[in-house]
């Protein structure tokens, strides 16, 4: 499990985040300074994507902790807290739908073409 949560790529995505969201406001404030409509839709859009990206990383990282303890114990660990493991699993799945809708209005809202 412990592989996992130091991987390389969780590091990175979880590094990204507050990249994502400093440089789109950034980018957001210049356009509206210079008054470029085109350049402040970017920089919300990319603003946006930091709490996308952090909402599928970790949902993502509870889905995977809760198969590899699946796969470890088995029913067992679902028999013994079936509370908990219903907790997890549906904010995990919470975490994932949530960020997939937001993905899609900032995708639609902001980068596509009207």
């Amino acid at each position: 499990m412990t592989t996992f949560l130091s991987s390389k790529a969780l590091r990175r995505a979880l590094y990204g985040v507050p990249v994502l969201c400093i440089s789109g406001l950034v980018i957001s404030v210049i356009g509206q300074l210079a008054k470029q409509q085109l350049m402040a839709r970017v920089g919300t859009g990319v603003f946006l994507c930091g709490p996308v990206v952090f909402g599928l990383v970790f949902g993502g990282t509870i889905l995977f902790l809760i198969c590899s303890a699946f796969r470890e114990a088995g029913f067992r660990s679902i028999r013994a807290r079936p509370i908990y493991f219903l907790l997890h699993f549906v904010g995990s799945i919470a975490f994932i739908s949530i960020s997939c809708f937001l993905l899609w209005v900032v995708m639609t809202t902001y980068f596509l073409p009207r």
